[in-house]
């Protein structure tokens, strides 16, 4: 269970995200980091400062007496055994020992294929009594994680006793001054009170704020993997990991989130690497703004095909331009609804009627005219499928398999016209399909119907 060979370096790479940035309803306003009231439910203290110095070797009496610590407390989680996993833990410290009761409750309640830890044996800190080591924490939900996810933590033990007879507890599990350096950034069940809850290809993670909308919210996401499942034509084990949380603390923590602020995202798909130097991915995860948990009808049931959309496509649009990447989600988004109630943002199809000029670029799509980059991409996207066949859109994406494909070359190459006529084509096909839609005058969050007068928000 616990291996004394020294970790890669002190890096951690968590979570890289993707998603849209569709505007619902009014933000939420949460802290400005995870609620303050939480911690002592489940988090766990940090250690106190110590005068560091890097790169010192674990001697051989300490990785030994730390490991079979850590071996006992990685078999008790998943034996269930909550006496034999607080008997590791130094008794002086009462949140402490709070926290840790919190922190068994959360992973007893995950189905835990993998769990883990292993001591990098070059990060001793010594302390006035006590040690603090990097380690390494491996995780796999059981019939979600394709591989085990590995992340990294600064553990304290305290020694206890005399020197002759001396023993260590385990006092800390995380530093949040490490954890700050080293760009660490914990899951939902390390911070909070988590409930999970089980539908057919779905684990949902709630906080107790946000359990009460968990019976609807796994109806839609198993109904969306169905759809997704029989539209986007490649292998997937059709199952998926979400976090529905009562605050956006866990959506702020992502890198590469779109657009420029993440309170305008109902959603967003991330990734969660296998651990640092290691290119695999150990699954693709779709967190929720608060706002959505709330919300019914046909336009959270788009959102959570469009978000599923990502994780049953996966890495494979890594290397595409952003406009594929969404303009597929949007596109399968919609194709279980009637065409007459697929709807569009009135200010996107104002702008569009005045016409573009070029493809949205990866770097601005998410900015100011995000409603038209969005539509813009859907409607190339309709318009592939439309002119060339349902499997069009798809051929595209599969161009841009592999790494540094660049972008126009390959669309000139493939359908004989450049990447921005490609966008007028669709953007021509927008607005004919939406001849009858609103007068320029109606904006905001007004959306238009094919052939039809806008409905109200």
């Amino acid at each position: 269970m616990v291996a004394r060979a020294p970790l890669l370096a002190l890096l951690a790479v968590i979570v890289g995200a993707s998603g849209c940035a569709v505007r619902t309803g009014p933000p939420t306003t949460p802290s400005a980091t995870a609620p303050a009231t939480v911690p002592g439910a489940v988090d766990a203290q940090s250690a106190p400062a110590e005068v560091e110095v890097e790169g010192v070797v674990v001697p051989p009496d300490l990785d030994a007496a730390f490991s079979k610590i850590l071996y006992t407390r990685a078999r008790a989680v998943l034996e269930h055994d909550r006496v034999t996993y607080m008997s590791v833990l130094d008794r002086e410290n009462e949140g402490f020992l709070v926290a840790q009761r919190g922190y068994f409750d959360n992973l007893a309640q995950l189905p835990l294929a993998v769990f883990d830890y292993s001591v990098d044996s070059s990060s001793l800190v010594r302390g006035r009594a006590s040690y603090s080591v990097v380690v390494e924490i491996k995780t796999q939900i059981s019939g979600f994680d394709a591989v085990p996810a590995r992340t990294l933590d600064r553990f304290r033990f305290d020694a206890v006793g005399r020197p002759a007879d001396r023993s260590y507890r385990l006092a800390s599990v995380t530093d949040r001054a490490w954890e700050d350096k080293h760009d660490i950034r914990p899951q939902p069940w390390e911070v909070v009170p988590v409930q999970v809850r089980h539908g057919a290809g779905v684990l949902a993670i709630f906080d107790d704020a946000a359990v009460g909308a968990a019976r609807p919210l796994l109806r839609s996401l198993e109904a969306a993997i169905s759809d997704v499942a029989g539209r986007v034509p490649y292998e997937w084990d059709a199952d998926v990991v979400v976090y529905a949380l009562s605050d956006t603390w866990f959506i702020r923590s992502l890198d590469d989130l779109p657009g420029d602020d993440p309170e305008d995202l109902d959603a967003v798909a991330f990734t969660v690497p296998a651990g640092p130097g290691d290119s695999r991915i150990a699954a693709t995860r779709i967190a929720f703004n608060p706002r959505v948990l709330s919300q019914t009808g046909a336009a959270r049931e788009r959102l959570l095909r469009h978000e599923m959309t990502h994780v049953a496509v996966g890495l494979r649009d890594d290397n595409a331009p952003v406009w594929l990447a969404e303009g597929l989600a949007e596109w399968v988004s919609v194709q279980a609804m009637p065409e007459r109630k697929r709807r569009v943002d009135a200010e996107a199809l104002e702008a569009a009627r005045r016409g573009v000029d070029s493809m949205p670029d990866d770097e601005t799509f998410n900015d100011a005219n995000a409603s038209l980059n969005y539509a813009t991409a859907w409607w190339v996207c309709e318009y592939l499928a439309t002119t060339f066949g349902d499997t069009a859109p798809w051929v595209v994406l599969d161009a841009f398999a592999a790494p540094g494909t660049p972008e126009s070359p390959t669309i000139q190459a493939l359908l004989q016209i450049s990447a921005d006529k490609l966008a007028k084509r669709g953007v021509a096909l927008l607005v004919s399909t939406y001849a009858s839609g609103p007068s320029s005058s109606r904006t905001g969050d007004v959306t238009a119907t094919p052939g039809d007068e806008p409905d109200a928000g």
